[in-house]
């Protein structure tokens, strides 16, 4: 049995809820990144706003989409397992 510390919760819980925090974060800043770097975008590769929000939806578009599969395996399959894939 794990050593307990004086609130009760093993060590091992609060390092997993700092990296699920990392985790959490590193993908919102993925998602804003893609919003922050669009001028950039939009000159290296000559697209128009249009054209970038084409590209920006498919993106969008595509990661929700996924949260339903994801889910389904993270049923299926157990969250450790899903999650390690995943990431």
């Amino acid at each position: 049995m794990p050593a307990e510390t004086k609130s009760g919760a093993s060590g091992i819980r609060w390092q997993l809820l700092v990296l699920v925090y990392f985790a959490c974060l590193i993908a919102y800043l993925d998602r804003v990144n893609l919003s922050v770097a669009a001028q950039s975008i939009m000159a290296d590769m000559g697209f128009d706003k249009i054209r970038l929000s084409y590209t920006m939806s498919a993106f969008f578009v595509g990661y929700t989409i996924m949260q339903i599969p994801g889910s389904i395996l993270g049923e299926k399959f157990g969250v450790r397992l899903t999650a390690a894939l995943a990431i």
